[in-house]
């Protein structure tokens, strides 16, 4: 079983959680409305509101969540929130304005405080493609974001992956170590039946189900 750091991660899929509106910031399909301050300047009180709204959806306890005030009302225009967790260090939000309406996009970036499940997800769908016969479907739980704590466990559902050799990959088991690196492995279980002997030994035990975690590198 391999460690990295997890901050590496580069998945090929969509790696930000986007809202869009026109005029409005959007989260969880829910229009909301952002006033855009004198001065052609972004009003970012509702943004705060938004992310602390989400994040302890998530299962993350805040504290409090702070963006910067006088961000001119411009595409393209990045700015970060800070966010202070009520458990752990406090981590950044990364937000950019899509247009000069106020439409933003943000994302958590992967980091040893935080970690993206989206991107997990990612990641893992792209190393087990190369060993199933379909392109598999990994999901990490409803919660988008972690905090990213030592001696964390939890695990991963596996879809539609069946190996060449007829291995169900079910599961993937991760752990952060000591380093907040993810150590992870898969979880399979022969999906071929096996076929009862004509005349088995008398001390031959019964059939059962092949499960064994197989160690797998982990993300870049």
């Amino acid at each position: 079983m391999g460690t990295d750091a997890i901050g590496q991660i580069r998945p090929k899929q969509r790696t930000e959680k986007q809202r869009r509106s026109n005029g409005a910031v959007c989260f969880g399909m829910v229009l909301l409305g952002i006033g855009l301050a004198s001065c052609e300047r972004l009003d970012t009180t509702q943004l705060e509101a938004d992310l602390t709204s989400e994040l302890e959806q998530g299962g993350i306890a805040l504290e409090s969540v702070t963006c910067p005030r006088g961000v001119p009302l411009r595409a393209g225009e990045s700015f970060q929130c800070e966010v202070e967790p009520s458990s752990g260090e406090a981590f950044t939000v990364v937000a950019e304005q899509q247009d000069e309406n106020g439409t933003i996009t943000w994302e958590i970036p992967n980091s040893k405080k935080v970690l993206n499940l989206t991107r997990l997800e990612t990641y893992f769908q792209r190393e087990i493609a190369g060993e199933t016969q379909s392109a598999p479907v990994v999901v990490c739980g409803e919660a988008r974001y972690r905090l990213n704590k030592p001696g964390d466990r939890f695990e991963c559902e596996v879809m539609n992956a069946t190996t060449a050799s007829q291995e169900e990959i079910e599961r993937i088991i991760v752990q952060i170590n000591a380093r907040s690196d993810v150590d992870w492995q898969q979880v399979r279980r022969s999906s071929v039946a096996a076929l009862p002997s004509e005349s088995p030994a008398p001390s031959a035990a019964p059939a059962s189900g092949n499960e064994e975690p197989t160690a797998s590198s982990s993300p870049e």
